[in-house]
Formats: structure tokens, sequence, C-alpha cells
């Protein structure tokens, strides 16, 4: 059976965490949130595949979006979210 499991990281700033969570058996989808536009143009870069990601392929999609909002704010797109990450807000 095909599941999708989705995180949001609110806070996500410099994808620091980033690293980590990518490597979660069977995660799907990361929504990277942050309120600063330009801390978040500054460092989207570092969602985008390593060398290393593709020698060890995963078995399910995984996909990364990022985005600019507020934990405040209400977001549509956020539904159906399976974890909240909110480790420097």
């Amino acid at each position: 059976m095909y599941w999708h499991l989705q995180v949001v990281d609110f806070g996500c700033a410099e994808f620091g965490f980033f690293m980590y969570v990518k490597r979660i058996p069977g995660l799907q989808e990361v929504v990277a949130v942050d309120i600063d536009h330009e801390v978040l143009n500054r460092h989207c870069c570092r969602a985008a595949p390593l060398n290393a990601d593709y020698l060890s392929t995963r078995q399910e999609p995984f996909t990364v979006r990022v985005l600019a909002g507020s934990i405040a704010d209400r977001d549509p797109r956020l539904l159906g979210t399976d974890a909240v990450i909110c480790i420097e807000l």
C-alpha cells in the first residue's frame, strides 16, 4: 500500500535539520517553512539532492517544498501533514 508521509519544518531558516529529516525511512515529503524570505532564498539550495543521494536511491519518491510563511497563519497546502517540527521558533 502506498502512503504519503509529510513533515512540515517551521522555522527551517538555514535548513540545518533538513539533512537529518531527509534520511527518515518512508518519508516522502518535507515542507520547509520560514517567515524570512531573504534567509529562505539564501539557503533553499541546501534542499537540493547531494551527489551521495544519487548513489543510495530511495524506494519511494521524495519531494521538498519551500514556502515562505508563518506558523500563525492557516495554509491549506499543509493539510494532511503527519508531523510538525518547530525546533528554532
